[in-house]
């Protein structure tokens, strides 16, 4: 069985420090080999003391990490100008969806959808107006079966692949 846990911050720094580990290991079984700003990226950041964590752990061990913060103004929000197109000023406050992670030997197993199901409850409760999302592949069509609709095309081209934007409201 699969035990789901939530925590704000650093209040598990373990898992944080695991869930860095994943990242790099995902990153490396899609076949990206992060080095420069891409490995600092990965890394353990300012956004993660003050984010809400989600995390699937089986038989003690980290197997997927997702993450939601929320956000008062844009310049609150790292790399803003991705969603700057797409974020209006009476849509604060908002959602962000970051780095959900699902280590390959446990995709297909409903991970990523009891990752983002929780994300949406915990920006709900957390009264904002509207969560955003950047995404690519056939996550977009996953946020769109949970009613996220595409924005448009993002400005980051840090990372391979066609990445969009997306917005569901939470009202």
């Amino acid at each position: 069985m699969i035990e789901q846990l939530v925590f704000v911050g650093r209040e598990r720094e373990d898992l944080l420090l695991l869930g860095e580990q994943l990242r790099q290991t995902v990153w490396l079984m899609n076949g990206a080999e992060p080095s420069g700003a891409l490995r600092q990226a990965l890394a353990i950041d300012a956004l993660d003391a003050v984010a809400v964590h989600v995390a699937f752990l089986h038989v003690g061990r980290l197997v997927a990490l997702a993450q939601v913060s929320t956000h008062s103004s844009l310049q609150s929000i790292r790399d803003g100008e991705h969603f700057a197109p797409y974020i209006r000023e009476h849509d604060f406050p908002v959602a962000l969806f970051n780095r959900l992670l699902v280590h390959p030997a446990y995709r297909e197993q409903g991970l990523a959808r009891r990752a983002d199901e929780a994300r949406l409850l915990i920006a709900a409760r957390s009264a904002t107006h509207a969560v955003f999302v950047e995404a690519r592949g056939q996550r977009i069509s996953a946020l769109e079966s949970l009613g996220f609709e595409v924005c448009g095309p993002s400005a980051d081209n840090r990372y391979p692949g066609h990445w969009s934007i997306l917005r569901r409201d939470t009202a």
